[in-house]
């Protein structure tokens, strides 16, 4: 469900992102269970149309005045920003799981179904 102290500060960190003109994956966190996970793909060197999963890559030398070094750079720092994350995500996931686990372990701990705004879950 909505949470309105994750909202407002994804809405802070959205800004920051911005105006910094990065890419970034969020994942926030408010006790007893709330989550709000969000990503900005769109720095100005992105070439990504669209959000995961569906997107596709935009680049026309047209729209780079014929400059194909330019065009070149801005779809490596696309690739670049897109493997960068992955691989974050993928090791930062791996040693969470791997952590959360053993927290459950410790605690015993049983966990509330998370939900969606919409109400609906992933059970």
């Amino acid at each position: 469900m909505s949470d309105s102290k994750l909202l407002k500060a994804r809405a802070e960190i959205e800004a920051i992102i911005d105006r910094h003109d990065i890419a970034a994956h969020v994942v926030l966190h408010n006790a007893p269970g709330s989550l709000e996970i969000f990503y900005r793909l769109q720095p100005s060197y992105s070439r990504l149309i669209g959000l995961p999963p569906m997107v596709r890559l935009r680049s026309k030398l047209a729209e780079y005045k014929g400059d194909a070094d330019a065009q070149r750079r801005d779809l490596e720092a696309t690739a670049n920003m897109v493997s960068g994350i992955a691989t974050a995500l993928g090791g930062n996931a791996m040693m969470m799981l791997e952590l959360a686990s053993l927290i459950d372990g410790w605690t015993g701990a049983k966990h509330t179904e998370m939900r969606r705004d919409d109400g609906s879950s992933d059970a």
